[in-house]
């Protein structure tokens, strides 16, 4: 009786060992297959044209809509032939985690012992399975258990998938659920949930993640091939732009620019893309947050702002025009060949319209520049803005209507006289700023109550004489470039405006590095000219887990 008593104790011993055993088994493999789907369908989210959706949080924590998926652009990918934003065929290749063919919400995706997937069609999970078939997975997307969450990149703007500003050395995290099955024997034996929570981190564009690995390369901001700052938009307005012209051309030199970059504030609506020749180049949408800089202003430190005047040719207005060493401005020619020229380099404060202001040492030392406060710039003839390294022109218009007027054929060339000055140097010369684009008492055109700021501008392009880059910054301007027939004239600079419309063919040139001299300028990127700190455009990845847990599998 003791024999008997004992040996049924371990018998019984023996079988619970048994169970527990294959009960860890199933647990175990039912994991190992959930974790499988994850690295799928992480595999399928960084993807670029699928990146924009680690900075998208769908609605109500399910999977994201079709809707949700064509506002996650992908900035960075936003080029010719290349998708940017996942189609309903990449939202499905996600919850399969890659496995091409499905169509339902949640497919249950059968894995055999030689690695083949076989997706369900019915959503429900099979008693039995053939015996190489030992395992299976399926993405989680419960809208009430919120199994997808998008933790934003924390920044100065809260839409991390246009914010541009301040992310850095951000990191923020994407939550998923994929519920995992184990077979034993053909027979379904076991099932886990694991709630896996992943880092989503910024990068910049066409760079690895330099923080951990050997891609020391700093981030470009203007600098990149293709690269354009064309569009910019003020708060709650339309931009566009339309160079139409048969043979128009928008490059940064000898790469046509593509994307365009748009920059405007929450509720702006920049267009999918603009018509350049007899092609279209797609827009990219940047939310300029708070930490943008402003246009500039009539500086304080000079006093009150004169009384504006209008800045034109020595035939129109020759009041301050002299052939005399320190003139503001000289002519030369004759008739309809005279050329008036602005000597910024050479200019003496004594010579100055009353609407124009020296100042030294400004920016930096060594810079000498005039500030002229603007109702126009009528073009009515050629004119030429001789500038240098030492010597700067900045030119203030605040008030709404005409701004920039060109008559017939008259150009405007810049002219920097610097031997050997790079189009980075050039483009800081000569600037014009236009209103800025809140209403608000310090914002606005200038005694514009009603809040319609519309400035219009035209410039005739340059043809058989080369200019050098200047940077035109009118966030409420409605620009107009006249060009003409064969290969077009040409504008060369940095341009920031609401409409941009093109009439004949217009060559347009924004040089890359002089984008990058300008937010430069300005803070944006780093003052050194690395461009490490700001980059204008980011990129997402998703990477390393940062925590995770196992749930019942029912």
């Amino acid at each position: 009786m003791v024999v008997l008593i004992t040996g049924l104790a371990v018998a019984s011993r023996t079988l619970s060992g048994v169970y527990s055993a294959v009960f860890q088994q199933d647990s175990r493999r039912s994991r190992e297959a959930a974790e499988l789907g994850i690295n799928r369908i992480v595999a399928e989210l960084n993807r670029e044209r699928n990146r924009g959706l680690l900075a998208t949080n769908p609605a109500a924590g399910g999977f994201w809509t079709q809707a949700e998926a064509d506002a996650s652009k992908n900035a960075c990918a936003v080029r010719a032939n290349v998708s940017s934003r996942p189609t309903s065929i990449d939202l499905n290749l996600i919850r399969s985690g890659g496995v091409p063919g499905t169509t339902t919400a949640n497919p249950i995706i059968y894995v055999a012992d030689d690695g083949t997937l076989t997706a369900d069609t019915d959503n429900a999970i099979d008693a039995t399975r053939p015996a190489n078939q030992r395992y299976a997975y399926q993405l989680v997307t419960s809208q009430a258990d919120n199994t997808i969450r998008v933790n934003p990149i924390a920044g100065p703007d809260p839409n991390p998938a246009s914010a541009t500003f301040g992310q850095l050395n951000q990191v923020g995290a994407i939550n998923l659920q994929v519920r995992g099955y184990s077979y034993n024997n053909g027979r379904l034996s076991g099932s886990v949930v694991v709630d896996q929570q992943l880092e989503v981190l910024p990068k910049c564009c066409g760079r690895s993640l330099a923080q951990f690995g050997n891609d020391l390369r700093s981030c470009t901001v203007g600098t990149g091939p293709g690269f354009g700052f064309l569009i910019g938009v003020g708060e709650n307005t339309v931009g566009d732009a339309d160079l139409n012209g048969s043979k128009s051309e928008l490059d940064n030199g000898t790469t046509p620019i593509n994307p365009v970059v748009c920059l405007g504030t929450a509720g702006t609506t920049c267009p999918a893309d603009v018509s350049v020749g007899s092609t279209t180049v797609p827009v990219v949408s940047v939310l300029r947050p708070a930490s943008f800089p402003d246009v500039e202003i009539w500086p304080a430190a000079l006093g009150a702002a004169p009384t504006p005047g209008t800045l034109t040719t020595c035939k129109k207005d020759s009041t301050g025009c002299s052939a005399t060493a320190g003139a503001f401005r000289t002519e030369t020619g004759s008739g309809s060949n005279t050329l008036t020229t602005i000597n910024v380099n050479t200019a003496t404060s004594a010579n100055l319209p009353t609407y124009c202001k020296s100042s030294a040492n400004d920016p930096s030392a060594g810079i000498n520049t005039i500030h002229c406060n603007l109702t126009e710039l009528a073009i009515d003839g050629d004119i030429a803005v001789n500038t240098s390294a030492s010597s700067r022109l900045k030119l203030y218009f605040s008030t709404e209507g005409n701004k920039v007027t060109s008559s017939g054929s008259s150009q405007l060339r810049h002219v920097n006289q610097t031997s050997g000055a790079t189009d980075a140097q050039k483009v800081l010369q000569l600037q014009m700023f236009g209103c800025r684009e809140a209403a608000s008492p310090s914002k606005g055109c200038v005694g514009d109550a009603s809040n319609t700021d519309v400035q219009s501008l035209t410039l005739n392009g340059n043809s058989g004489t080369a200019a050098d880059p200047y940077f035109l910054y009118f966030p409420l301007g409605n620009f107009t470039f006249n060009g003409g027939g064969g290969t077009g004239d040409q504008f060369n600079g940095v341009l920031w405006a609401n409409v941009i419309q093109g009439n004949g063919n217009v060559q347009i040139n924004v040089p890359g590095s002089g984008v990058n001299a300008i937010l430069s300028q300005y803070g944006v990127v780093d003052s050194s000219g690395t461009g490490v700190d700001e980059p204008l455009l980011w990129d997402y990845v998703t990477r390393a887990v940062r925590s995770f847990r196992l749930l019942p599998g029912s």
